[in-house]
């Protein structure tokens, strides 16, 4: 009977301890992650129209950003490589500067404002992951 009791006790407390993980998992903050934007970044270059453009996920939409570069910066389609940072307000990209040849990130606001640099690979290749 002690045995019995004993077994009970331990598979009530296994019990009460995956509610208590339960609940404590559902009231998790979900106000620290950011919001979607539902948008993706990209560059299109060619001979007529030279820019970073944001759309839709299905392509719709699509709209210029109207960020002006330094001329020492140049832009291909297979090296910019723009990522929007997780709460959508920055453009990350990569830009070749045309006086050492180096690649280097930079950003700006997705309202084509606040242009920096953010990383200098100092006459080297530099690729660029996710913003997150």
């Amino acid at each position: 009977m002690k045995n019995l009791l004993s077994k009970t006790f331990y598979v009530a407390l296994f019990v009460l301890a995956g509610i208590v993980f339960q609940i404590s998992c559902s009231n998790s903050d979900d106000s620290s992650l950011p919001a979607q934007t539902n948008k993706i970044v990209f560059y299109k270059g060619n001979a007529t129209e030279n820019g970073f453009y944001t759309s839709n996920y299905d392509g719709s939409g699509q709209t210029l950003i109207p960020v002006t570069l330094p001329s020492t910066i140049f832009l291909t389609t297979t090296t910019a490589s723009p990522h929007l940072s997780p709460d959508g307000q920055k453009v990350f990209f990569v830009g070749i500067e045309t006086a050492t040849n180096s690649q280097n990130i930079y950003s700006f606001n997705i309202d084509g404002s606040g242009f920096q640099e953010i990383i200098d690979s100092e006459s080297g290749i530099i690729a660029l992951g996710n913003a997150n």
